[in-house]
């Protein structure tokens, strides 16, 4: 692979994006990067994670579109800086340095306010977390003791020792939140989760609007082309000014996705008034 680290070397000044993966939510955010970028007459490129190591790049800046993209980054080139999307954990982005980007979730607090809001007679809530994630749980903890809610929580290390897990739930969780991205929590392991929750007929909090099409009774979801258009402003400060790091952000546009099915289905009633912008699906 061919890749400069002096930028004057280059025959073409540009920004390499990365996706990590070819799914829609990664190529609309790319894409968004790209047109973004293209008005403010910067020239920008997408290419796939795996295969990088494959085509010649000379990047002034990188944009990581998924944690994935974010690790392949830094293997090949350490110094570059990078502006990241589509990743849930800040701290990919903070051992990425110098990095910047848009998280994909909203602080805790703000996450607690909606559960607090959306469940107000949950006393237990049961959390499933990765054990990385120890200062998270802690913080959730807290917010619990602080409204006399109990967080029952159940550490998993690994998606083989998920379903161990989710057999042994217990049965005083009145509702199950998911506190970790990655292999734990995903496409392969969410089936799982959604029949032990449906099985005690418990609300489980889900991860994005996937998992609510799915059975999950909430979760928060994006406008992946306005998060594209927020990384990108990031790209355009790092472009004139490649000291200046701007600090990571949270997303502008949050929607809150609701499962009216699952809310009746458990007897449960929606407050009012929702947040401008929720989605309730059938």
């Amino acid at each position: 692979m061919v890749l400069f680290h002096d930028t004057t070397a280059c025959p073409v000044q540009e920004v390499v994006v990365v996706i990590a993966h070819p799914a829609p939510p990664y190529q609309k955010t790319a894409r968004a990067i790209v047109e973004t970028l293209k008005q403010r007459q910067i020239q920008a490129r997408i290419q796939l994670a795996d295969r990088l190591s494959n085509t010649p790049l000379c990047p002034k800046l990188w944009a990581a579109i998924g944690a994935r993209a974010v690790t392949g980054i830094r293997r090949l080139d350490a110094h570059t800086p990078l502006v990241a999307a589509l990743v849930t954990d800040t701290r990919v982005i903070a051992a990425a340095s110098p990095a910047t980007g848009v998280t994909l979730l909203p602080p805790l607090e703000f996450q607690w306010r909606w559960f607090r809001r959306l469940l107000p007679r949950v006393k237990t809530l049961g959390v499933l977390y990765n054990p990385k994630r120890q200062s998270m749980l802690e913080k959730l903890i807290g917010l619990g003791r602080r409204d006399d809610v109990t967080i029952e929580a159940i550490a998993v290390d690994s998606p083989e020792a998920l379903a161990a897990t989710l057999h042994e739930l217990p049965d005083r969780i009145e509702a199950l939140w998911l506190l970790g991205n990655g292999r734990l929590f995903s496409a392969t392991t969410a089936r799982s989760i959604l029949v032990a929750a449906f099985r005690q007929r418990i609300p489980l909090v889900g991860l994005s609007r996937q998992w609510v099409e799915a059975g999950a009774l909430y979760a928060f979801d994006w406008n992946y082309q306005d998060l594209g258009r927020q990384a990108a402003d990031q790209l355009v400060r790092l472009w004139h000014d490649p000291s200046n790091l701007p600090h990571t952000a949270y997303p502008r546009e949050l929607r809150l996705t609701i499962n009216r099915q699952v809310f009746q289905h458990l007897g449960l009633a929606l407050p009012h008034p929702l947040p401008k912008g929720t989605v309730l699906l059938p």
